[in-house]
């Protein structure tokens, strides 16, 4: 951390019920400062994979699904994953 952000940290009082209106938005404007305040609101991409279904049949020999897995390879969404984590851990 950089003196410029220490010291504008220090101007930032700590948290508390009363100064919530006061704290917040000195909070939201060192975040964005500091290039955090995306972190707050933005949500890490999630992989998605086709669905296989587990099946069993029942005693009339009808198949009955036990379980769905979901595991689409065309939705397969690991590099906006990888981009994600490697721009987060950046921050």
């Amino acid at each position: 951390m950089s003196n410029s952000s220490n010291a504008i940290l220090a101007t930032i009082p700590h948290l508390t019920r009363p100064n919530y209106s006061v704290w917040a938005p000195l909070m939201e404007a060192y975040l964005t400062s500091q290039g955090q305040w995306r972190i707050l609101f933005k949500r890490a991409p999630q992989l998605q994979y086709p669905t296989i279904k587990v099946t069993k049949q029942d005693e009339k020999g009808k198949d009955i699904i036990v379980n769905e897995y979901d595991t689409s390879a065309d939705m397969l969404n690991e590099e906006a994953v990888e981009k994600w984590e490697d721009k987060n851990s950046q921050a």
